[in-house]
């Protein structure tokens, strides 16, 4: 587990990297590192990008529990 900048600085990526690998907007990566709530798309694309699980990103899984497990699980596993 990390956060999302963490994950994103040990691929020693930039905003705009992480942003271009994931096919997000470089405010996504902003948003998501500042801990504003993002689209489980937008979660799942970073994450993905990243290669690792939303539920690593600290980020990301605060969001999911907010949202409630059993509804967030089956969301991202679409």
């Amino acid at each position: 587990m990390g956060t999302l900048k963490q994950h994103r600085l040990r691929k020693v990526w930039t905003v705009r990297d992480l942003a271009r690998e994931a096919d997000v907007s470089q405010q996504s990566v902003v948003n998501g590192e500042a801990g504003k709530p993002l689209r489980l798309t937008t979660m799942r694309k970073m994450a993905d990008a990243l290669d690792v699980s939303v539920w690593d990103v600290e980020e990301f899984a605060a969001t999911l529990s907010a949202m409630g497990e059993g509804v967030a699980t089956s969301k991202v596993a679409a």
